[in-house]
C-alpha cells in the first residue's frame, strides 16, 4: 500500500466528514470508546517505511521526515526516525504495545541535536522556552499509557539529560524580587552562561532536578528539587556571586564577608517553595 499526499488528503477529507456526522448525531445513550488494541486483528502483521516533507507532532515543527517499523502481535514499532528540527536534528524509536494496553503502551527514546531551545521547549515548557536563549543537545527516555492527559501524567516515567554551551537566561522577571539587593549589579538578573547541565526524571507526577548547573561569567548556579506538574516547587538553589562583589543587605551587610570562598565570591544557599511561577 502506497499513499501519495493527495491519497492522504482524500483520507482527512472523509475522516473529517464522517467526524462532522457523528458530532451531529445526538444520542442520550452512553457510550464506551473501544480501546484501540481491540479494533487491530491479533494476527495482523505488516511492515512499513516512510517519510514527510514536514510533519507537527506535539508542537514540534520537525521536516525531512524518514522513518521504518513493522507491526506484529498488535505492538507496533517505529525505529530509525530522522528529521530535521529548525536548524538542528532529532532523532529516536518509540513502541506502543496495544497487546499489554489495549489504550497502548508507549516506550520511547529520543536525541535532539543543537536544537534552538525556544523550539524544542515551546510545547512543553512555554515560560522557560521564551528566556532560554542557547541551543540545546538532549536525550529523554521513557514510557507512559496512552489516553486522556490525566492518565499521561499520572503514568509517565522519564529520565533525560539536557546540555548547552554558551548563551543566555533572560530570568529577570522571575528574580524580580531579588532587585533591591543587586544594587548597581542590576544586570546579573540575567543569566549569561558558559555552559549548562541539566539531569532530570519524571514519576507520579513530578518533575525531579536531578542536578541543574549553571556556569555563568558572573554567577554560578546549581540547583536540585522538585517541581510538581501542579504548578509547585521545592527546590535548593546554591548560587556564587561575583568576586568582591557585595549584596544590598542593609544592616545586615556585614554578614557578607563570613558567606565569601577562598575566591572572595559570596555563596547563598536558596530553599524556594510555594508555586514555580512565583516561589
Amino acid at each position: 500500500l502506497e499513499l501519495t499526499n493527495t491519497d492522504v488528503a482524500v483520507l482527512n477529507l472523509q475522516i473529517s466528514m464522517e467526524s462532522a456526522q457523528a458530532a451531529g448525531q445526538k444520542s442520550t445513550e452512553s457510550k464506551t470508546k473501544t480501546p484501540v488494541g481491540e479494533l487491530i486483528p491479533e494476527d495482523l502483521v505488516l511492515a512499513f517505511e516512510g517519510q514527510a516533507a514536514s510533519f507537527l507532532v506535539k508542537g514540534l515543527p520537525l521536516e525531512d521526515v524518514v522513518f521504518n517499523g513493522d507491526l506484529d502481535h498488535r505492538i507496533l514499532t517505529i525505529e530509525n526516525l530522522n528529521a530535521l528540527l529548525d536548524s538542528g536534528t532529532l532523532s529516536g524509536n518509540l513502541e506502543i504495545d496495544y497487546h499489554r494496553e489495549p489504550n497502548g503502551w508507549l516506550d520511547f527514546e529520543f536525541e535532539a541535536e543543537k536544537v534552538p531551545a525556544g523550539v524544542l521547549l515551546q510545547p512543553w515548557a512555554s515560560d522557560l522556552a521564551e528566556k532560554l536563549d542557547t541551543s540545546l543537545d538532549a536525550g529523554v527516555r521513557g514510557n507512559c499509557i496512552l489516553g486522556e492527559e490525566d492518565v499521561i501524567k499520572q503514568s509517565l516515567t522519564l529520565s533525560g539529560r539536557v546540555s548547552s554551551s554558551d548563551g543566555t537566561l533572560w530570568a529577570r522577571d522571575w528574580l524580580g524580587d531579588i532587585a533591591p539587593y543587586l544594587g548597581q549589579r542590576q544586570d546579573l538578573a540575567d543569566i549569561h552562561f558558559r555552559s549548562l547541565q541539566h539531569r532530570m526524571r519524571i514519576e507520579k507526577g513530578n518533575y525531579v532536578v536531578e542536578k541543574l548547573i549553571i556556569d555563568g561569567l558572573d554567577t554560578h548556579w546549581q540547583g536540585e528539587g522538585v517541581l510538581g506538574l501542579d504548578g509547585t516547587i521545592d527546590m535548593g538553589v546554591k548560587v556564587k556571586l561575583p568576586a568582591g562583589f557585595t549584596p544590598e543587605l542593609g544592616k545586615w551587610s556585614f554578614m557578607a564577608d563570613t558567606l565569601r570562598d577562598e575566591n572572595g565570591r559570596v555563596n547563598l544557599s536558596l530553599h524556594l517553595t510555594g508555586m514555580a511561577a512565583k516561589p
